[in-house]
């Protein structure tokens, strides 16, 4: 009796000592996803978890700056973003630099793609304006 109880004490033991290690072989794992999924967000996603807006839409400096950051981007949309106009066909991250982040998102996916609505409501004007999203693309807006 007393050889199990002594065999059931180091098992006992062992195993605890192998889950702490576990534990912490466990921690540094979910503290790689972590950084992995930090580098992947883009800009689009920074500023979203930034909530990087102000009442009058996104801010003018952020505006250059998304600007700087994509040469790519035609002069005739560049200019439109300047001076907060929306486009059809302009990115998503286009209308985020414009308008700022929405107040609320609705999202529909099928097979078809991905269908969203963006909701930009009171305060920042006294009317809701619902802009259309296909495939990360402007589609539509109502006023």
């Amino acid at each position: 009796m007393k050889k199990i109880c002594l065999l059931i004490v180091v098992c006992f033991l062992f195993s605890s000592c192998a889950s702490i290690e576990q534990r912490q072989a466990s921690a540094e794992r979910r503290q790689a996803r972590k950084q992995a999924r930090i580098k992947k967000y883009t800009d689009t996603q920074i500023h979203r978890k930034l909530s990087y807006r102000s009442y009058s839409g996104a801010r003018p400096l952020y505006r250059q700056e998304l600007i700087n950051r994509h040469p790519e981007w035609p002069e005739k949309i560049k200019e439109y973003i300047k001076a907060g106009v929306v486009l059809i066909g302009m990115t998503e991250e286009q209308l985020l630099a414009i308008r700022g982040n929405p107040n609320d998102i609705n999202r529909i996916v099928g097979s078809w793609g991905v269908n969203e609505q963006w909701v930009y409501g009171p305060p920042e004007n006294y009317s809701t304006t619902y802009f259309y999203l296909k495939n990360d693309k402007v589609t539509s807006w109502q006023d």
